[in-house]
């Protein structure tokens, strides 16, 4: 037992030694540098200047409206009392994109829309819908054989689920929720 004590005390003395050995060393340090070996300093370069990308063309330039994301060929808006958005729309060129056919007879309009016949007369602002009456804002009106009736004609009478003008157009959208 004895010998075995010797060699453990001998282990302890030794890992003693070591620790204080350890503790008083200083602690490594990089070694200095000369001016030679210094990175040259990079001046910073300014970023080129370049031409912004042209807008590209809009796919529904030259149509005044638009019915469910297609043109409708003929169609425009029309603007009344210097108001500064159109106010009214071609009645025909949008009954024709939408598959909707129409008999007028001495001012008189009949046509089928998504919530029923819709009967109503050039130049008044009020309209049937299935027999009831629906009273817009603005009135009907014909200039030069051209029918006009109001942007709101085709959300709150025809039942579109949209109208509405946005960046020199008309849109008119059947599908989806109807919005007020």
């Amino acid at each position: 037992m004895k010998k075995h004590t010797r060699v453990l005390t001998l282990i302890l003395a030794a890992m003693l030694i070591l620790s204080v050995g350890c503790a008083t060393q200083p602690e490594p340090t990089a070694p200095p540098t000369s001016p030679e070996a210094e990175e040259p300093e990079i001046e910073p370069h300014p970023m080129p200047e370049v031409d912004p990308l042209p807008d590209a063309p809009s796919p529904f330039e030259g149509y005044d409206i638009i019915v469910n994301g297609v043109p409708a060929p003929s169609g425009f808006h029309h603007t009344v009392a210097g108001e500064i958005m159109p106010t009214h729309v071609t009645l025909l060129p949008v009954l024709n994109a939408l598959g909707t056919s129409v008999n007028i007879s001495n001012n008189h309009v009949v046509m089928e829309g998504m919530n029923g016949e819709i009967t109503f007369t050039v130049g008044g602002n009020d309209f049937t819908v299935a027999g009831n009456t629906i009273t817009l804002a603005h009135a009907s009106y014909q200039t030069d054989g051209t029918i006009y009736v109001p942007l709101t004609f085709f959300r709150e009478v025809y039942g579109a689920a949209n109208t509405y003008f946005e960046g020199g157009h008309v849109f008119i959208d059947t599908e989806g929720p109807q919005m007020h």
